[in-house]
């Protein structure tokens, strides 16, 4: 369940870059190895147990990021609701998407080496509403056909799972289980919960399978 909106938020949040999208409402797992993004989590547990999910800025080629670029102006951050210290000194955990953030603007970084912002929250009380809208207009179907091209082989959308999710679910699993560009993903998160997403995922989804066709197309003349 989503935080009341009534809650408050912290002003400072750890941001962790990575290509991976976190909505609210939904849950992330990650693999944290890197010592300073260790450091990170050890701070959120001791703390408000919040990161940031940011993605860096890709450049104009869309591959040219790393976890020191400049970061995007929108992330999403997510509660630890579960964690495991694992024997080899990893920890696993599962973030729950909590509310987008804008970033007012970045901080030095934190003597463990990991990166943060100041928030603002403001433009997102939507993200904290305990139960989301699910009535908007999605054309299922083309959504998971779309994604299916995307997925890699052997790996299809489960048509009886899908059917037990209402759209603001599928629309959650979809855009944050395939396979997407920095961009695709920051424009899906950019958008406002319900139709406005379900647009933004469509586009991005069609925009990626023309490529990939394309792609296939031209290895196949050569």
């Amino acid at each position: 369940m989503k935080p009341q909106s009534s809650s408050p938020l912290p002003a400072e949040v750890p941001v962790f870059p990575l290509s991976s999208l976190l909505l609210p409402g939904a849950s992330l797992p990650l693999n944290i190895f890197e010592p300073r993004y260790l450091a990170m989590v050890e701070h959120a547990v001791l703390g408000d147990r919040l990161i940031g999910m940011v993605h860096a800025d890709p450049g104009s080629d869309g591959v040219g990021s790393s976890a020191d670029s400049p970061l995007l102006p929108l992330g999403c951050a997510g509660a630890i609701e579960s964690m495991t210290r694992l024997p080899d000194g990893r920890i696993a955990l599962s973030l729950a998407g909590v509310s987008r953030f804008e970033i007012a603007r970045e901080l030095p970084i934190h003597p463990g080496g990991f990166r943060r912002v100041r928030a603002d929250w403001s433009p997102f009380e939507v993200d904290r509403e305990v139960l989301e809208d699910s009535r908007f207009v999605m054309d299922r179907e083309r959504l998971c056909h779309l994604v299916n091209e995307l997925l890699p082989a052997g790996l299809k959308v489960n048509r009886m799972a899908v059917d037990g999710l209402d759209n603001a679910a599928l629309l959650k699993a979809l855009a944050m289980q395939t396979p997407l560009s920095v961009w695709d993903m920051q424009a899906v998160l950019e958008a406002a919960p319900g139709e406005p997403r379900a647009q933004a995922l469509s586009a991005a989804l069609e925009c990626a399978v023309a490529i990939r066709r394309s792609a296939q197309s031209s290895s196949q003349r050569h």
